[in-house]
């Protein structure tokens, strides 16, 4: 991965056309929000500090934040398989 840009993907078209206009671009997106987002690393809001771990790992510069995201409930969180990151 070449770019130093990473979309952080909520639900959407738009986070999708950004992907897919920046190839190499890291996409995130957060586990419990659906997504559209074809490659994409799936990481959880419990664990925030792991997606900025990331992004200082792949030496990324530029971020960008689009489409939307639900608050999850805070009984649903238990319900949530998370990612190992």
């Amino acid at each position: 991965m070449s770019s130093d840009l990473a979309i952080v993907c909520g639900e959407g078209d738009l986070p999708v056309r950004l992907a897919r206009a920046n190839p190499d671009a890291l996409c995130i997106t957060f586990a419990g929000n659906d997504h559209d987002v074809e490659i994409s690393e799936e990481h959880c809001y419990e664990k925030l500090g792991a997606v900025f771990s990331k992004l200082q790992a792949q030496k990324i510069k530029r971020v960008v934040m689009a489409g939307y995201c639900h608050r999850q409930a805070q009984s649903q969180f238990s319900k949530l398989k998370y990612p190992s990151n």
